[in-house]
């Protein structure tokens, strides 16, 4: 009789510290922490693990606890073992964040603040839309999409990226809405695929304590935040 394998579910990510691996469910839009010594150890058991037990006997069924932790995160939807089904459970590869795009809002005359005016509202307008009818896997499929629309045409003019970013900063104070990372990145994202620019956006975990946060970034270039606040983040998504 086949061992039973584990595979990560297509909606899962997750990425590994020291002590924690944290997964992202985005079909539930939550959080998971589970003790890296626990992933380790069902390492053997699942496609794709490159950890540090991952070479151990795959032929035997695993021990009694580190069954049920497999078990409990296939009921959870982490896992799959269905194999036809999910993924290989490792890291998503991500360009990291070497740069910022050192957007200078200062130099947006007021005509180009004008000229582009309409189209950030646009996209705040269709930004609260999809927030409030749409849950964070599907805006999620939505700004994949429009990368996947752009892929072939990945030639892409840094400077003028940077420009809009700045009209977008520029704009942004005059809609009243706390300043939240996902909001706003997903706004800009609307903003910029107007002008034919779809950068990626990408997603951190802290794990001690937990802290998640999201940014854009074109290639390695951080386009609305600072690369030494990104830094203190590990990739977990990139959408």
């Amino acid at each position: 009789m086949e061992t039973v394998r584990f595979r990560l579910s297509c909606h899962a990510f997750l990425c590994v510290s020291s002590r924690y691996c944290v997964i992202l469910d985005a079909a539930q839009d939550r959080y998971l922490a589970v003790r890296r010594e626990q992933i380790e150890a069902l390492g053997p058991w699942l496609e794709g693990w490159t950890g540090s037990a991952a070479g151990e006997d795959r032929r035997a069924s695993p021990p009694p606890k580190v069954g049920e932790l497999g078990a409990e995160l296939c009921r959870k939807g982490i896992l799959t073992s269905a194999a036809s089904e999910g993924k290989p459970v490792r890291p998503q590869t991500i360009v990291p964040a070497a740069k910022s795009a050192e957007v200078e809002v200062s130099r947006v005359g007021n005509a180009a603040l004008l000229r582009h005016g309409v189209r950030f509202v646009m996209a705040v307008a269709r930004t609260r839309r999809q927030f409030m009818r749409a849950s964070f896997e599907t805006i999620m499929c939505d700004v994949r999409a429009g990368r996947e629309r752009r892929a072939g045409n990945l030639e892409v003019d840094l400077r003028y990226e940077r420009f809009l970013v700045a009209v977008f900063e520029k704009w942004r104070c005059y809609y009243s809405r706390p300043c939240v990372c996902l909001f706003d990145s997903v706004c800009l994202i609307n903003f910029l695929a107007v002008y034919g620019c779809f950068p990626a956006l990408i997603f951190g975990v802290n794990a001690e304590p937990f802290q998640a946060h999201c940014w854009l970034q074109e290639r390695d270039v951080v386009l609305n935040d600072a690369v030494e606040r990104v830094g203190a983040y590990t990739p977990i998504m990139c959408v």
